[in-house]
């Protein structure tokens, strides 16, 4: 049986209300939940789908701990990141620290290609010989299933995400007909649901879903800080 763990807003960095000790406490909760998924849980992998660093520009320390946490879980346990809106804005800079952590092995850092054409995403497979930047998806090989379970990754898009949804919904459909259709189908993306935070801004309704749910079987949302399932494929 596969086992996958999914976590998000670590927001590692944070030092909430100015207080030294919360940026502790937030890298603490990341070793406390990895410990938890390798040692009680016996993970196969890990779906963090945003805010891993609460701001692009980190400290030096930030970043050293986080490697250090990374680096202890299993290398046959791969930790499958995507782009929340602390982590990036919608100007990316040439290269991120998720790029890095991705080129470091310490991630697989999943994102699609959304500018090459408007009407469809694009998403490379993840190389572990040539891993690049970042990819748009990771395999996952099963024991007990001849097709394997595959692991999307959609960056944060904020008013433009229901645009995103639908290139997407068409991406990973030409993706299958490529590479060949999976046993399962998760897809990582950062944002919340309308009926779920209803004052806030930038949601996505079930109606923007329709296409996506076709062909995704689990969706990993980020970005809002409650716990939440809906419709029996959307977990936050």
């Amino acid at each position: 049986m596969l086992t996958l763990t999914h976590i998000a807003d670590t927001h590692l960095g944070h030092r909430q209300y100015g207080v030294k000790q919360r940026e502790d406490d937030m890298m603490s909760t990341l070793r406390t939940a990895l410990d938890e998924m390798i040692t009680e849980h016996d993970t196969d992998a890990i779906l963090l789908p945003g805010d891993l660093f609460h701001s692009r520009d980190l400290r030096p320390k930030i970043l050293h701990q986080t490697e250090q946490e990374l680096a202890r879980v299993p290398d046959d346990v791969p930790v499958l990141v995507s782009r929340g809106n602390h982590d990036e804005n919608l100007t990316p800079r040439d290269v991120t620290w998720l790029n890095y952590l991705h080129q470091r092995g310490h991630i697989v850092f999943l994102q699609a290609e959304l500018t090459a054409d408007p009407e469809t995403a694009w998403f490379n497979p993840y190389e572990s010989d040539e891993p690049g930047q970042s990819s748009g998806f990771y395999d996952i090989d099963v024991e007990e299933l001849d097709r394997p379970v595959r692991v999307f990754g959609l960056q944060w898009r904020g008013a433009k995400t229901g645009q995103a949804l639908q290139q997407v919904a068409d991406g990973i459909q030409e993706t299958n007909e490529m590479h060949g259709e999976p046993a399962f189908t998760v897809l990582l993306a950062h944002f919340g649901m309308e009926d779920e935070v209803p004052t806030l801004g930038g949601t996505v309704t079930h109606a923007e879903l329709r296409d996506v749910k076709k062909q995704v079987d689990y969706l990993a949302l980020g970005h809002i800080h409650k716990r939440y399932e809906a419709a029996d494929w959307i977990h936050k």
